[in-house]
């Protein structure tokens, strides 16, 4: 398995994003039948049992080394599922850049 976290994102049935899910959250709607449809060309990653240590654990991002990216500034929907899946698949975070305003800073 690889070790980078992976993310994906989560649409509502109309295709607004809702919300950026581990694969494990995808795989247990996937397992309970609670997928509309979904997109994107072979598996995302193979699954199997075990822990997962979690990214900054209890420390400060400047604890961690975890530099701000950007000031801080609130965010479109489309702008802040960006910024938030590090992670994402190539055609996702395409699909969501193209949906950004002209006005957007990620531009």
């Amino acid at each position: 398995m690889n070790h980078r976290t992976h993310q994906v994102l989560q649409l509502d049935i109309q295709g607004t994003p809702q919300a950026w899910i581990t694969t494990e959250e995808a795989a247990l709607h996937y397992a309970t039948g609670t997928v509309a449809w979904e997109d994107g060309a072979g598996p995302l990653v193979t699954l199997r049992g075990g822990w997962n240590v979690a990214r900054k654990a209890a420390r400060t991002p400047e604890q961690a080394g975890m530099p701000l990216v950007y000031l801080p500034y609130v965010p479109n929907r489309f702008e802040d599922f960006l910024l938030a899946g590090r992670n994402i698949r190539t055609d996702v975070h395409e699909w969501l850049a193209a949906r950004l305003t002209k006005g957007s800073r990620l531009n």
